[in-house]
């Protein structure tokens, strides 16, 4: 069942827009740049010496800083102003309309989906072959939804769950590069047994046309870097690098190499955020959630999984009946870098256990961006090799081998 109403805004929904057009808006210090503040204090201590050593030099100093305090808060201000201006065009119309849409449903089956920006979709089956699309943090879905939000659905003012909790269809992933992105509350057709089929067709037909066009010039530079960029990504074929998708894909996954490292093996599907932070606070479970399609086809099997997470005493992670301690209480100072450690260590050992020959590596080297990377030894060592991104390739030592 799917009911979509139209109704005009209470109190307390207009509040809640007025609110997102303020914090859109931003504040006065907002546009303030915080290098220009800190140059501006060192200044001020240069001017004292200055003043003391030669009043000339100082007057002049304190003129030149005059001037660049004028210059910071004008260009804040026109920051500031660009900021409120944009908010009230988007706001301001919805204000003025007063209307909000509503949204209920009694929910058959669920699934949840995630993007790389760490927002969660979840797709609900509301019968009669319709899937009801929700963005949403809430980490458990029910029976029954309702869903206030702004006509145009930029905006969800209201997301309540009640009724009985449901167990989802299938175990959360992340969107696969190609896929389609719904909008919020938007209706799909199909049901949730079929989803991945639909998010890849709808993907396929969303893609905009290419028309042929002359190519732009490049330096020399550019075309070599090119050029070694795209014999890297046919040179990597060979050993499976592609496994993970699909064979009409392929093309486009090695053209998205000329975009960087990190482009390319995100289409691959073997790029993974592993932000320290939210790994060493119970994040561990959903990593392994996104990981669960590579893992099992590589024959890792996670049968179960349970979660014990206590910001005081520790975090471990049951797999398949087996505890793995990701830290302890008198680990707590260092849990960021001691997760992010472990959680490599788990994951190759699975893999390990299950004769495959594909191996987690940290992109990056760890903290707030930390990215994880599946990959053989073999195409790893042809990546290093290869030249083309020696800043991002991990070396020998970080976490493995």
């Amino acid at each position: 069942m799917l009911e979509i109403s139209r109704r005009l805004l209470s109190p307390d929904e207009r509040a809640t827009i007025e609110r997102q057009k303020v914090v859109e808006g931003g504040r006065f210090r907002d546009g303030l740049d915080a290098g220009l503040v800190l140059g501006l204090f060192l200044a001020c201590l240069l001017a004292v010496w200055f003043i003391r050593e030669s009043p000339l030099a100082g007057a002049l100093t304190l003129a030149f800083m005059g001037l660049f305090l004028c210059l910071m808060l004008r260009n804040a201000y026109r920051r500031l102003r660009g900021n409120r201006e944009r908010a009230a065009a988007k706001w301001d119309p919805i204000l003025r309309g007063a209307l909000v849409d509503e949204i209920d449903a009694e929910v058959v089956a669920a699934r949840r989906m995630d993007d790389i920006g760490s927002e969660t979709a979840w797709f609900l089956d509301v019968g009669d072959n319709r899937i009801l699309v929700v963005w949403t943090w809430d980490e458990e879905p029910r029976s029954h939804i309702r869903v206030v939000q702004t006509v145009d659905a930029e905006l969800a003012l209201t997301v309540d769950w009640t009724g009985n909790g449901i167990l989802p269809a299938a175990p959360r992933r992340m969107f696969e590069s190609g896929e389609y992105r719904p909008r919020q509350s938007e209706v799909l057709t199909g049901t949730i047994h079929s989803l991945d089929d639909i998010l890849r067709t709808m993907g396929r037909k969303s893609r905009p046309r290419v028309e042929a066009a002359t190519p732009p010039r490049q330096s020399r530079r550019s075309v070599k870097s090119d050029k070694g960029r795209m014999a890297l990504a046919d040179a990597v074929e060979p050993a499976g690098f592609y496994k993970f998708t699909p064979t009409e894909e392929i093309a486009a996954v090695k053209a998205e190499i000329t975009n960087g490292l990190e482009e390319w093996l995100r289409a691959a599907g073997r790029l993974f955020d592993a932000d320290a932070e939210r790994l060493a606070e119970g994040g561990v479970r959903d990593l392994l959630d996104y990981l669960r399609p590579l893992l099992d086809r590589e024959g890792v099997r996670l049968a179960s999984m349970e979660d014990r997470f206590d910001a005081d005493e520790g975090y471990t992670i049951v797999i398949n009946g087996r505890e793995y301690t990701l830290w302890t209480k008198a680990e707590a100072k260092d849990s960021w870098l001691l997760t992010s450690k472990r959680v490599l260590d788990l994951v190759n050992g699975l893999l390990v256990a299950s004769g495959s020959n594909e191996r987690v590596y940290h992109l990056a080297g760890g903290g707030e961006d930390a990215q994880i990377v599946l990959l053989t030894p073999e195409t790893r060592k042809e990546i290093f090799l290869s030249g083309v991104f020696p800043k991002q390739t991990p070396l020998p030592g970080t976490f493995n081998e």
